[in-house]
């Protein structure tokens, strides 16, 4: 839509200069200061946006660098000092290397004017003000959160269409971990292999299990006794962070199998409750992807007084711009209790550990030949890795796809020519019918 109706200019207008005003500006045209009383405010709107928000610490900072500015409550801080000590010290939380630094960080939110025209037909001026308002605000969270959870780096400049969840706009929460506490982040299966997730549980002939986890409590169970530092184990706020593909695998053996009522409740009680402690599926998290940390373990940093606004409407693009810039970076507080799997290295299904047997794509063909010609035979396979030929029963000593046999000697009459296709998955055999004239 190009053309702005007289009330959606006056409905937009309107709304600028209500901007202006909270801000105490001139005018929205041009990027402006969030004063400090004013951060709060915008802060706490940007967190109505986003559930997940409300959940963690959106935290204000002095300095573009530093360490972490809160730590967990889970170090013993009670004790007694020796004889002649004085007061016992209590502890003090080591943060050494765990840094953050701030990145310039820019919101534009594009609203057409034809989204605006259904708001402004909706209702009022001021309920047209808290339509654009909720719309930025829920943009400017949501965009928050996909950074946070798949954010690798920041780049510039950065791509949008090549990375639409902004894996390149900044270091997210799980990157922040990997780079700085490698060892909280589990890759493998303990013996380098992928980590399968199958809750049928499948095993191979001889009863040996295909995965590596069968239920979503195993999976967590590992992560807090083997991965968290002991002294979070049992801390009482930690919380099981899980991906949708992971629960959807688990809920769909279970709703399978349901024929009672209660047996559907414990499906759907799935994404509430793993391993004893909460369960939460955030938005934008991967789907293979499992963290049990705490809420108050993740962070999002933004330098004080720093942050800047602007509000216009682009004739030219016929849409209301609403801008965010300010300086950002997210944290986890304490490395040691955050653990994770790697997305990337769980797959979801049993593992097909039993090699591939051979495939015979094309048999040898029949040959029929006058004594003391040279008859040929060949095979195409696949998965094989040697090849044993005989006739009539009687091994030829040929190990390649390809057989000759010198029919001098043979006396006239039909010959079975028989192809074993070995592999490490097993055999497969084909035959063929070897025809000698006499001459």
């Amino acid at each position: 839509m190009s053309f702005k109706s007289t009330a959606l200019a006056k409905a937009i207008q309107s709304y600028c200069q209500t901007i202006a005003k909270g801000y105490s500006v001139d005018n929205t045209k041009h990027m402006f200061d969030v004063t400090p009383p004013k951060e709060v405010k915008l802060r706490e709107a940007i967190i109505q946006g986003s559930e997940f928000l409300a959940k963690i610490n959106i935290i204000d900072v002095d300095q573009t660098e530093g360490t972490a500015v809160t730590v967990g409550t889970d170090k013993l801080s009670t004790g007694r000092a020796g004889a002649n000590e004085g007061r016992f010290q209590g502890t003090t939380p080591d943060l050494t290397g765990n840094a953050y630094k701030l990145q310039e960080t820019d919101t534009m939110v594009r609203m057409s004017w034809l989204m605006q025209a259904a708001w402004i037909n909706a209702g009022s001026q001021g309920q047209f003000n808290k339509a654009v308002n909720a719309y930025t605000n829920k943009q400017i969270a949501a965009d928050i959160v996909k950074v946070g959870w798949n954010g690798k780096q920041a780049s510039r400049p950065t791509n949008p269409e090549t990375n639409p969840l902004g894996e390149d706009v900044n270091e997210g929460w799980q990157a922040h971990v990997e780079r700085q506490a490698p060892n909280q982040i589990v890759k493998d299966d303990g013996a380098g292999g992928d980590i399968y997730f199958d809750p049928e549980g499948t095993k191979n002939a001889n009863g040996a299990p295909l995965y590596t986890y069968k239920t979503l409590d195993s999976m967590a169970n590992d992560l807090i006794n083997n991965v968290l530092a002991p002294h979070h184990i049992n801390a009482p706020d930690l919380v099981v962070l899980v991906g949708r593909e992971l629960i959807a695998a688990a809920q769909y053996k279970l709703y399978n199998e349901a024929d009672k009522p209660s047996e559907h409740n414990d499906a759907q009680q799935l994404a509430k409750s793993i391993a004893g402690r909460p369960a939460y599926v955030p938005a934008y998290f991967p789907g293979k992807r499992m963290v049990v940390t705490s809420y108050r373990n993740l962070s999002v940093y933004n330098q004080r007084g720093t942050k800047r606004r602007k509000v216009k409407d682009n004739d030219d693009k016929a849409r209301l711009e609403s801008t965010y810039w300010r300086m950002e970076d997210y944290m986890v507080e304490d490395l040691e209790k955050y653990a994770a799997y790697d997305e990337n290295s769980v797959i979801i299904g049993p593992s097909n550990s039993a090699p591939a047997a051979p495939v015979i794509a094309t048999p040898p063909s029949d040959q029929t030949v006058t004594a003391g010609q040279t008859a040929s035979f060949s095979v195409i396979a696949e998965n094989t890795t040697s090849y044993e030929w005989t006739l009539d029963t009687a091994p030829t000593g040929t190990d390649s796809a390809n057989l000759e046999l010198d029919t001098t000697s043979m006396t006239a009459g039909d010959y079975t020519v028989k192809v074993t296709c070995i592999g490490d998955g097993g055999s497969k055999e084909a035959t063929a019918t070897l025809t000698v004239n006499a001459a």
